[in-house]
């Protein structure tokens, strides 16, 4: 697989002889990125600025090894940068969250003390030592800026909390923020927010509120999908230390050289425009506002990729790869809500998919109608098996001795391969 941008492809390189799906480990070096630049680096578009940060959440089930992946990036982000560390259990509550991002750990309203790099240090200064940095250096404009690691989504935004939900769309787009702090009424100044988290679909399902779809949450959200190992390791081996190294210069370098605005020029605003008209391959209600914010997601990754060739000006390649990534990760998006703001009767129709997914073989329609029937109406089930033949969900097939029977059609399988077989440079079958 070889992307356009040699970060990419020595990334996936030094983390070869590793068990974790090769997209959480994409988005997690791209996001470690993202962070470096903080709002130092950005595009003016129109009357706002779109800075690089993002919210990555990796999906899948228990020890699909998403948070190897996450600590693997994080471990080099630490040993070269100074960059400042949210909290990765804020109990829901904004104020913890504020708090860091103000750099107060002496509050008064909540007692946030170690909220920096798990907790070692309780001012910036010891934060700098800790990590063999001896000089404090955070530009003016990063004084607001903060990333936040999360190995437990739910623990960061909380369960249900709406007012978390309210605060997290403010920092992901960079506005000021006003809240009121016992009898004071407070504005944070050019906050930024990025954030990195994994979870698993049931657990979304049960810590965010349903209104996090209709406030425009999840669009804000990149949701990376996987569903197995990228392969079996009974034994890790050390990862190559010279390609570690050349890793966290870039790091360093992102993060104390590296500075904005970005430019594009005509021929990339033409590709930019383009793009913005094409529509989006995911057959999911959910994904509507997502689908009118995906061209932010588009920039906001373009602009890291060329950041990562140390360039503040966007390139075609840079939207190409952008967009390979993001239809990469969209074709699992859906999986990884899971039952997710569904409807009843699509929540039962999320469960016939995944009782065929985990099936060793096909399945007669009697036992599939057996399994479902306290689920669904007779009515209702038929309709289902339709409309899941009609997308390429499910496929069917028939045997005289059976009757009909149902296989799931992994359609998200069938796209990732081609757009790697179009990475790797296979010929097309």
């Amino acid at each position: 697989m070889k992307f356009h941008n040699e970060f990419l492809d020595m990334y996936l390189e030094y983390v070869e002889d590793t068990e974790s799906p090769r997209l959480f480990h994409i988005w997690s070096a791209l996001s470690g990125a993202s962070a470096c630049l903080g709002r130092r680096v950005y595009l003016d578009f129109g009357i706002s600025q779109i800075f690089a940060n993002q919210y990555v959440v990796l999906c899948g089930p228990p020890a699909v090894r998403k948070n190897t992946a996450i600590n693997i990036m994080q471990k080099l982000l630490k040993e070269s940068t100074q960059l400042r560390f949210a909290p990765d259990d804020t109990g829901g509550k904004r104020q913890g969250l504020i708090s860091a991002i103000r750099g107060d750990l002496n509050s008064e309203e909540d007692n946030w003390a170690d909220v920096f790099m798990n907790g070692k240090s309780t001012d910036v200064e010891g934060l700098l030592k800790e990590v063999g940095q001896m000089e404090v250096k955070i530009d003016v404009k990063d004084q607001h800026a903060l990333y936040a690691i999360a190995t437990e989504f739910a623990s960061f935004t909380g369960m249900n909390s709406i007012d978390m939900i309210t605060f997290l769309n403010k920092l992901w787009d960079g506005e000021d923020y006003d809240y009121s702090l016992k009898n004071e009424q407070m504005v944070l100044k050019d906050p930024l927010l990025g954030i990195l988290a994994a979870s698993t679909p049931s657990n979304i399902a049960d810590s965010l509120p349903p209104t996090s779809i209709g406030q425009g949450f999840t669009s804000r959200i990149i949701f990376v999908f996987a569903n197995e190992r990228y392969k079996r390791i009974p034994r890790p081996k050390e990862l190559p230390r010279n390609l570690a190294e050349i890793i966290r210069k870039l790091y360093h370098d992102l993060y104390f050289t590296f500075d904005g605005p970005v430019r594009e020029n005509k021929q990339v605003e033409d590709i930019l425009d383009d793009y913005y008209d094409q529509p989006l391959d995911i057959n999911d209600q959910r994904f509507v506002y997502y689908s009118q914010r995906r061209q932010q997601h588009l920039i906001k990754l373009a602009i890291t990729l060329a950041a990562t060739r140390r360039s503040t000006e966007l390139e075609e390649i840079d939207i190409k790869d952008a967009d390979t990534i993001l239809k990469l990760t969209e074709a699992g998006m859906p999986e990884a809500l899971g039952e997710f703001g569904l409807s009843p009767t699509a929540i039962s129709k999320q469960k016939m998919v995944e009782f065929l997914q985990n099936a060793r073989g096909p399945v007669s329609n009697d036992i599939l109608w057996a399994v479902m029937s306290r689920d669904m109406k007779l009515v209702d089930f038929n309709n289902a098996l339709m409309e899941l033949r009609n997308v390429g969900r499910i496929m069917e097939l028939s045997n005289e001795e059976h009757g009909k029977l149902y296989v799931y059609r992994d359609k998200k399988t069938e796209e990732t391969k081609e757009l790697w077989q179009y990475l790797s440079g296979e010929t097309m079958q």
